[in-house]
């Protein structure tokens, strides 16, 4: 059985794919003109799908304590304590931004690239916190890339164009992000799939079926990162009826938003209990403990984690 959220979404997916078509009519003519609209698309989404108190702006440039500027930045998502006479200043400061997203019509290799280098810049500007795992792997601004389609050949083998997003993700993170907190947090093509940052604050090395990586890891545990994949394809259960790349793209973003702002964790977790995805997957990236600070090294164990997972600042996975 459909839930009416399920509708909505679908409705919403419908919408952007009939914008994406529109605007590519006249996007060789005047390609400067259909960004912008592809920007506002998202924007609109955002407005329509956020609480209120969360005010959504285009264009412009995160501010840090110490005066740096981010590269433009397509759209963003300001806190609700955000200053009223900030709003329309086009220099935002990064401690009041919640989440600030790449808009691309159609997403190609290099844009994927700089994303994933964007966000490592944007995370460093922001003031790292420390004590619980949660604290350490993680920073606000959440940081994304949405887009309406994608620059690959589309087949009936979507898990082949899923692979090769996989691979330009992956490689972008090893080359560009230097602590998980640093990593690009969502990736939306909304005709395709999302992509949502996973993170172990511990891995347990006896859950790692391969042999030769086993042996490399730390016996009591390793830092673990993945981008997970959702993408409702067959195997996947029931998202194949209810799955929508911007419906896991919002639920996704709820949960992150929620971490930090503790009003926003009721709804999150209900559109999570709606389920727009049932399963992902995704390529593990290993860290060493040294990416903690000495005083959590000392406490964090495998047996210190929960197990249950919500929005404990010591889960065992942490989205």
């Amino acid at each position: 059985m459909t839930h009416d959220l399920h509708d909505y979404i679908e409705q919403l997916g419908t919408k952007m794919d009939a914008e994406y078509r529109r605007i590519r009519k006249s996007a060789s003519q005047d390609p400067g003109t259909a960004g912008d609209e592809g920007e506002e698309n998202w924007a609109e989404l955002l407005r329509d799908w956020l609480p209120p108190a969360y005010q959504v702006v285009t264009k412009g440039q995160l501010l840090s304590s110490d005066g740096s500027l981010s590269p433009q930045i397509d759209v963003l998502v300001l806190k609700p304590s955000y200053p009223r006479a900030l709003h329309h200043r086009k220099k935002y400061l990064v401690a009041g931004v919640a989440a600030a997203f790449e808009c691309k019509l159609t997403l190609k290799r290099d844009h994927i690239i700089k994303s994933v280098q964007t966000a490592a810049r944007v995370k460093r500007m922001a003031r790292p916190s420390d004590g619980t795992p949660y604290r350490e792997l993680s920073v606000q601004p959440v940081f994304g890339i949405l887009a309406h389609s994608g620059g690959w050949k589309r087949s009936d083998d979507v898990e082949a164009t899923i692979e090769t997003i996989d691979e330009i993700l992956n490689y972008a993170d090893v080359a560009h992000v230097k602590h998980p907190r640093e990593m690009l947090d969502l990736l939306c093509i909304s005709n395709l799939a999302t992509w949502v940052t996973s993170k172990q604050p511990l891995s347990d090395p006896a859950d790692q079926i391969d042999l030769r990586v086993r042996s490399k890891l730390d016996p009591k545990g390793s830092p673990a990162t993945s981008y997970m994949c959702h993408f409702g394809e067959k195997g996947f259960g029931d998202a194949i009826s209810t799955f929508k790349p911007v419906g896991v793209f919002i639920s996704e973003l709820l949960v992150k938003l929620a971490w930090e702002d503790s009003a926003l964790r009721n709804i999150a977790g209900y559109f999570l209990d709606v389920e727009f995805s049932t399963a992902a997957s995704g390529k593990v990236r290993y860290w060493p403990r040294s990416i903690y600070s000495p005083q959590l090294r000392r406490k964090l164990k495998l047996s210190s984690l929960n197990q249950n997972i919500g929005w404990g600042e010591w889960d065992s996975s942490l989205e």
